[in-house]
């Protein structure tokens, strides 16, 4: 009977460093989103030129922000949205791991 508390202790001790690591990770991934752009680009064709504009909403609101001409800038925040796509994917599965912790730590807790 031992050697089951033991291994519970065990286990309950390498779920909450595993929990306080995904926490950080967690606030870091917001940190990171939050300083990224958000939106779709977006092009109009007007003659012979093409024009680039970052749109996104604020609140109900639907906000276009001209970024200019193809260039590197337009490049750049193309590759800053995919990059927060990406880390809104992975919060996702984050917050997935945290909700299956606390579901282990509410029945451990009535054991």
């Amino acid at each position: 009977m031992l050697g089951i508390i033991s291994c519970m202790s065990t286990i309950n001790e390498i779920i909450i460093q595993y929990k306080k690591q995904l926490l950080v990770m967690k606030d870091r991934y917001i940190k990171q989103i939050s300083s990224l752009p958000k939106g779709t680009l977006t092009v109009k064709k007007m003659g012979s030129g093409e024009y680039w504009y970052l749109k996104y909403r604020e609140g109900k609101k639907i906000v276009t922000k001209y970024i200019g001409k193809i260039s590197d800038k337009v490049v750049e925040i193309e590759k800053q949205i995919a990059l927060r796509k990406t880390y809104e994917r992975i919060l996702k599965e984050l917050e997935a791991e945290l909700t299956l912790i606390r579901k282990f730590e509410a029945v451990a807790q009535g054991a």
